[in-house]
């Protein structure tokens, strides 16, 4: 069996803020709502020891054969609702997609 690897590396929020919302209704390869009770997950991605940040997140999901991807949504939440470096229109997340398929 032989896999093909593909990679795309996505730059969001390069230039400016977009604000997103999924309806239970809308179509979804993949819907991972954020869970907004105390058992949800919190993740530190903050400056570290040696001055560099704690930023990988990562997450699995299956797409069929035919099947493309077009764009996603991330949710994201700050400490006391804080957001650091003066504003949201300071934060980027840069979003890997590493995948495998059959040929």
């Amino acid at each position: 069996m032989k896999r093909l690897f593909f990679c795309a590396v996505v730059s969001v929020l390069a230039a400016s803020s977009a604000f997103g919302h999924w309806d239970p209704g809308d179509n979804a390869l993949f819907a991972l709502l954020p869970d907004l009770s105390s058992n949800g997950a919190d993740v530190y991605a903050g400056l570290n020891q040696l001055g560099g940040f704690n930023v990988f997140i990562a997450d699995d999901f299956s797409v069929g054969s035919n099947t493309k991807m077009t764009d996603f949504h991330l949710w994201g939440s700050w400490l006391n609702d804080v957001y650091p470096f003066g504003g949201a229109g300071n934060i980027l997340f840069y979003i890997g997609v590493f995948g495998e398929f059959q040929i």
